[in-house]
């Protein structure tokens, strides 16, 4: 479990992160939030990347404060979005030096090598060079990197940005299995893979949480989807009825998606995390849980 309260943080002066209090149980979450939203920043901040300077965080009974740093990371870990390789390195080395950073028991560390090789499906690549590896599979080996020792909580940022469907697959079997009894902390601008994967989710827009709860409650709770097929004059007048989340042009006609909280003459459609999503992206605002 994580809890934080008042935590805010300035970033060159440009970008404050503001989450005022915020627990987030056990289990698989997402962290939902545009490009440059903050999520990356709060990743660094719990995984003791970027120093704490304002509010309390405290992770599974430890107060994230630089005395408890060695305990925090040897029950966390983080998986960074970018991240690459030593040249020359064979999978196995890749996973063998970081499990000496990790400062894992030597005698251990072969067996657990090839257990998480198994988990993520990569046995067979073992001895391949890492960086000869596919966008996709150096994306599982991130993974295997981050679950060698068996952490309690796991913050995985964008862990399927740019990967082809197959690999994307691959990689949410691999989160599936790894997270019982743990928490992971899912960041992605991917509204697929928390559909897939989070029964919680948590909206992070410019700094700031604007839903933390059930994704279902989310998708509840947010605003109607309607479809109008309108002709191109009537464009600028029906814009102003709501969020416009998709157009569709049939020959003189248009298709229009729309998420508003009126109540409209029109065809309704079922509400998605995606509609609930960009409504709340485009209009800044919050949802009850």
């Amino acid at each position: 479990m994580i809890e934080i309260k008042n935590l805010k943080f300035n970033y060159k002066n440009k970008f404050q992160l503001n989450i005022p209090d915020l627990i987030i149980n056990d289990g698989i979450v997402g962290l939902l939030g545009t490009n440059g939203s903050g999520k990356t920043t709060f990743f660094k901040i719990l995984s003791t990347i970027l120093p704490l300077k304002n509010g309390s965080i405290n992770i599974n009974g430890l107060n994230l404060t630089a005395k408890n740093y060695s305990k925090i990371r040897s029950i966390l870990s983080y998986m960074p979005q970018n991240f690459d390789f030593f040249p020359k390195f064979s999978v196995y080395e890749v996973l063998e030096y970081f499990a000496i950073l990790k400062l894992m028991d030597k005698s251990i560390i072969s067996q657990r090598i090839e257990e998480v090789l198994t988990e993520v499906n990569m046995l067979d690549y073992k001895n391949s060079l890492a960086t000869n590896l596919s966008g996709g599979l150096k994306r599982r080996l991130g993974f295997a990197i981050s679950i060698l020792n068996q952490p309690k909580i796991l913050l995985l940022d964008e862990p399927t940005a740019g990967v082809d469907p197959k690999e994307r697959i691959e990689m949410r079997n691999s989160i599936k299995k790894y997270s019982k009894g743990r928490l992971i902390l899912i960041s992605t601008h991917i509204v697929e893979d928390i559909e897939n994967l989070c029964s919680d989710v948590i909206i992070l827009l410019n700094g700031n949480v604007k839903y933390a709860g059930k994704t279902n409650n989310f998708i509840e709770n947010s605003p109607s989807v309607y479809i109008l097929k309108i002709k191109n004059d009537e464009f600028e007048k029906v814009k102003m009825l709501g969020e416009i989340i998709n157009i569709k042009y049939i020959d003189d006609f248009m298709e229009i998606t729309l998420v508003s909280d009126k109540t409209l003459d029109a065809i309704e459609k079922n509400k998605t995390l995606e509609s609930g999503y960009l409504y709340v992206q485009n209009k800044n605002s919050f949802i009850k849980n």
